[in-house]
């Protein structure tokens, strides 16, 4: 029996399956996801994994009440563990916002204030329904007066009571860090876009993290200039051809293509094969016999 050997490749799959409508609906379906810093993470070595300092020359001042929010997906769905971010107050204090999972079926992400848990916490399946296709818009609102932080995940809000008032600063840090007391290399496997920091009647900085190349990454204003090491920055993952994987399939396979969720199937009479397109990756799910 005959072969036939398919190469996926990102956006010119189109070529390669012989379909120009996947290429055509793949555009539309992705048109509000091309930018964004993808986070390089245990599938490299700890030198070669992504670290995004907002702050990297001196703190942010916080003398009211702030708020931080950005959007971020996961693009693997294993190996999952690693800090979003951290905050640090005073230089002294550090609030981690952590994906704690080795894969989704935990689904849990949790946010901690230096040693201790707190009550904010989330299943995945709580805010999304597909995480290595939908963006978590997420908000962190510190109110001083109140005395809480705040979490709105996708709408799902969750609070924890906790004095603050004592933060007069703070650094903010994606994935690695270098900081001499606060350091990490536990970096999950996620793309973040769209980071915003405010000050209620202060600053209101914001980074989109749109940039390709070796471009500098300074926020919208030209002011507040980050520090990244290691960016995998999703235009250019866009702008060029990449190799994803290959398989190879019995004779005449059919395939189909899902616009909505961008996903191409690959059908054989035993198998199915899944490409998904905005994760770089492929499944194979067998048919049970009978």
């Amino acid at each position: 029996m005959g072969i036939i050997r398919f190469n996926i490749w990102y956006y010119f799959i189109s070529v390669i399956l012989f379909f120009s409508f996947v290429s055509v609906n793949l555009a539309k379906s992705q048109a509000n996801e091309i930018y964004g810093v993808k986070f390089a993470s245990y599938e490299v070595k700890k030198d070669l994994r992504t670290s995004l300092n907002l702050t990297p020359i001196k703190p942010l001042e916080t003398k009211g009440s702030f708020s931080l929010s950005f959007d971020f997906k996961y693009y693997r769905d294993q190996n999952a563990y690693g800090y979003i971010f951290r905050l640090i107050a005073n230089n002294s204090v550090n609030f981690d916002f952590i994906s704690k999972t080795s894969s989704f079926q935990n689904n849990d992400l949790e946010f901690v204030i230096g040693q201790l848990n707190t009550n904010i916490y989330y299943y995945l399946n709580e805010i999304v329904d597909d995480p290595l296709n939908d963006w978590i818009h997420t908000v962190i609102q510190f109110d001083k007066e109140a005395g809480t932080i705040s979490f709105n995940m996708n709408g799902i809000v969750k609070t924890n009571t906790i004095d603050i008032k004592y933060i007069k600063d703070i650094r903010i840090l994606f994935g690695a860090n270098n900081n001499s007391r606060f350091s990490t290399s536990d970096v999950p496997p996620i793309i973040v876009k769209d980071v915003k920091f405010q000050v209620r009647g202060g600053n209101n900085i914001f980074w989109k993290l749109n940039q390709s190349g070796t471009k500098p990454v300074v926020d919208q204003n030209g002011k507040n200039k980050a520090d990244i090491i290691n960016p995998i920055w999703v235009i250019d993952d866009h702008s060029r051809w990449k190799r994803i994987s290959a398989l190879t399939t019995k004779k005449f396979p059919q395939i189909a293509f899902n616009s909505h969720d961008s996903r191409a199937y690959i059908v054989e009479d035993d198998r199915i094969h899944i490409v998904y397109l905005t994760g770089d990756s492929i499944s194979t799910l067998k048919y049970r016999s009978g």
